[in-house]
């Protein structure tokens, strides 16, 4: 795998998480501001997009690991051509 597109996965995981998180934050608000109409539906919805948040949570995390060993490598391959030139 190059380090390029590691860096372009990591980002594009970041990305994606932060997408699902606003969309999520906007299920919840909406929830929360509809309030006068409760519904059956409604605290499903907000548990669902609650649990939505954690997941999208640890996919930014994972997105952001994935970007910093990128990094670290690019570092190290870095390292490594100097030492050899």
């Amino acid at each position: 795998m190059e380090i390029g597109n590691s860096f372009s996965n990591g980002a594009q995981a970041i990305q994606r998480a932060e997408v699902g998180m606003t969309a999520s934050a906007r299920t919840i608000a909406s929830a929360s501001t509809s309030s006068t109409q409760a519904s059956q539906s409604q605290p499903q919805e907000i548990t669902d997009a609650l649990v939505g948040n954690i997941s999208y949570e640890a996919q930014a995390a994972a997105g952001v690991r994935v970007v910093e060993s990128a990094s670290e490598s690019q570092e190290a391959l870095g390292q490594l051509i100097d030492t050899r030139a």
